[in-house]
């Protein structure tokens, strides 16, 4: 038989607008749901849902649709959209969305369609409204890319839209309609730190201090304003040096931020005529740097005062390398009286004002792998944050017991498993009577097997070594604990030379086990008989993942056969077009999180995070630029799963139905 392969071809595309800023926040882009939008107050009969209607025609895409009947005094509503999660709302300059009017809805006296209210939903559910907009009647039937300045603070977790029905004597009467897309918040291009407006941003806001050094400097507040505003100042210091090694550093304390948002450090320098030169002409070698809020510190290129800068305020804009990534507090100018063999005797004054972060760095576009799709059960520890996450199907039968049932087999073949530095993660096989199950709690709870009072596990693991180990563990009359399992209850531990292969443990009887490994090797053990007769009766076994630290939050093991003989016997090669739900229930704690892989998978496509304005596109060649379109065409095709840090990339399965050619394809990300 001849085969075929398949070429295909990625590429990462930036147009329809100007890369995104690594700052500005996505709010919501609505590709394929409303992400628990709410209303938060309000006595109208508003509805909010999904729609296809995309403010850039983008078939992968939709927007949130709201329709509000008003009968004129008194209904409202506040339309409000989370966040994934709460942001520090400081350094945000405006709140950006697009906005499409339906015609049909009536309009006010003034001509207009609504004074739409905009504001942010504080973390402690109280509010900061914006700007309103006064929708006009030009706003109906096209999409408008709607600005709102702002100038917020604190933590914010929602966006609100809000719209009165009776406002300022300008009523609403009858059924409203419009559509919300691609809201952002948008980071500003400058973040002033300090200003130096009053004397207590230099004695107490908190104190500029000297973080170290034997220089008898001072520092003060001026009426010495780089932009000559009366009403501001600036920070004055005067330091003597002896010439041998006298330094200090000046440490301005500023309200904590995160690197790397900007790409520059700015702020205006006056230096005092009076003050002595080097031998080099210039005044003073600037040292300038960053103070971590582990009171570490970054050093930014230094700045040579020439001359020229006596009597004069400058403009000084030192770079931040890409590499500097911490979170700081204070910025540090620092100098020593001795440096470079080019001495200051002398004693040196200046001036310094509107210190400020400027230049947010462009979002590099995400990045594109593939990787060949194994047909199976592909489950991923998909949620962020919990290492102790079960991602796992579980038999819908429980015919399963081998007490006075054997000889039978439990057998899983695993065809991919994290890299050997993953020694935390698992595979697992739970064997859970019913009868050990806390009352209230059916099979499905995602922690049975550490609430059950009886369980026998099979556990999968890297040892980092370039290997992998199964474990068989018993736990008996323990329930909310792992009892003596990693102890007294470890009954056998086996080695393979790769995780990769078939695990399986058959019970020859009640009590004689055996631990077999993918080679074949394999270890004989015995259940103790009084605790193998806990096990009788109905039984489910479960098949799945733990990640069992953050580190491993989005790795992935893939099932390609399960095993069960005997009783009610399982015999799953996963050669169905979906997961056999008579045979299978999905337990995972992020049930999007387990995926069937059909024998039609071909590709993953992966892309790195952030992502919020990328789309996927496909195309059969490259010679026609219109045979370009959003690889997305249906809802439910093609939708990306999200992995979590450390992880951070989108993975989407690609089938024989999403290719866009049988003998070539080429799959891009299109910036909107």
């Amino acid at each position: 038989m001849k085969k075929h392969l398949y070429r295909i071809a990625l590429c990462v595309l930036a147009c329809s607008g100007s890369l995104a800023l690594a700052q500005d926040y996505v709010v919501n882009t609505f590709n394929a749901n409303i992400n628990g939008v709410f209303n938060w107050r309000g006595n109208g009969l508003q509805t909010y849902s999904w729609s296809s209607n995309d403010a850039h025609n983008n078939p992968s895409s939709g927007s949130l649709q709201v329709v509000a009947p008003f009968n004129g005094p008194g209904d409202q509503f506040v339309c409000t959209c989370p966040l994934q999660a709460a942001q520090d709302i400081s350094g945000y300059s405006a709140l950006e969305f697009d906005l499409y009017w339906d015609t049909n809805s009536p309009t006010r006296n003034d001509g207009s369609y609504a004074y739409f209210e905009i504001g942010l939903k504080n973390t402690d559910s109280s509010q900061q409204w914006l700007p309103a907009y006064n929708v006009p009647a030009t706003n109906g039937g096209n999409w408008v890319h709607v600005s709102i300045p702002m100038s917020a603070s604190g933590q914010v977790d929602g966006v609100c839209f809000k719209m009165n029905g009776g406002n300022w004597g300008n009523p609403t009467s009858g059924t409203v309609g419009f559509w919300v897309d691609d809201i952002k918040l948008i980071k500003s291009t400058t973040l002033v730190l300090k200003t130096f407006d009053t004397g207590e941003s230099v004695t107490s806001d908190p104190a500029v201090f000297n973080w170290w050094g034997n220089g008898l400097q001072t520092y003060s507040w001026s009426s010495n304003d780089a932009n000559n505003n009366p009403s501001s100042g600036s920070l004055q210091v005067v330091a003597p040096f002896n010439g041998s090694g006298d330094q200090f550093v000046c440490t301005i304390p500023v309200a904590q931020q995160v690197l790397p948002s900007y790409t520059n450090l700015e702020f205006d320098l006056y230096w005092d005529t009076s003050s002595p030169t080097r031998n080099d002409g210039s005044y003073a070698y600037l040292e300038i740097g960053l103070k971590n809020t582990d009171w570490s510190q970054d050093w930014l290129p230094a700045y040579n005062v020439p001359a020229s800068n006596g009597g004069n305020w400058v403009h000084v804009v030192v770079p931040i390398a890409l590499s500097i990534n911490n979170a700081i507090d204070g910025i540090i100018f620092k100098m020593n009286g001795g440096n470079w063999s080019n001495p200051t005797s002398g004693t040196v004054g200046f001036w310094v004002d509107n210190i400020m972060l400027t230049g947010p760095i462009q979002a590099l576009p995400p990045s594109m792998t593939v990787q060949k799709a194994i047909p199976g059960l592909r489950i991923w520890a998909s949620q962020a944050n919990n290492s102790v996450q079960r991602d796992e199907v579980r038999t819908v039968n429980n015919d399963h017991t081998w007490y006075n049932s054997s000889p039978r087999t439990y057998s899983m073949t695993l065809a991919s498993f994290p890299e050997q530095s993953h020694t935390n993660f698992q595979a697992h096989m739970f064997l859970i009577p019913l009868s050990a199950m806390p009352s209230g709690e059916g099979p499905d709870n995602a922690w049975e097997d550490y609430h059950a009072t009886n369980i026998v596990e099979v556990q999968i693991n890297n040892t980092g070594d370039g290997r992998a180990t199964g474990m068989f563990m018993v736990k008996t009359n323990a329930p909310g604990s792992d009892g003596n399992m990693r102890t007294t209850g470890t009954l056998a531990i086996i080695t393979n030379s790769t995780a990769l292969g078939t695990w399986s443990v058959t019970f020859n009887n009640n009590t004689d086990v055996r631990l077999t490994s993918p080679s074949g090797a394999y270890t004989n053990f015995t259940v103790p008989a009084g605790a193998a007769a806990l096990f009788g009766g109905g039984l489910c076994v479960y098949f799945g993942i733990d990640p069992n630290a953050d580190a491993d939050a989005g790795q992935s093991a893939t099932f390609t056969h399960l095993q069960i003989t005997g009783g009610d016997p399982i015999n799953d090669t996963f050669s169905g077009a979906a997961l056999d739900t008579n045979t299978w229930a999905v337990t995972s704690m992020d049930q999007v999180g387990t995926a069937f892989v059909p024998p039609t998978g071909v590709f993953w496509l992966s892309w790195s995070l952030p992502a919020g304005t990328w789309f996927l596109q496909a195309s059969p060649d490259l010679r026609n630029p219109s045979d370009w379109y959003y690889a997305r065409q249906n809802p439910g095709q093609l939708v990306p799963l999200t992995l979590p840090s450390p992880i951070s990339r989108n993975v989407v399965l690609v089938t024989t139905n999403d290719l866009p050619s049988r003998a070539k394809g080429f799959f891009r990300l299109i910036n909107q």
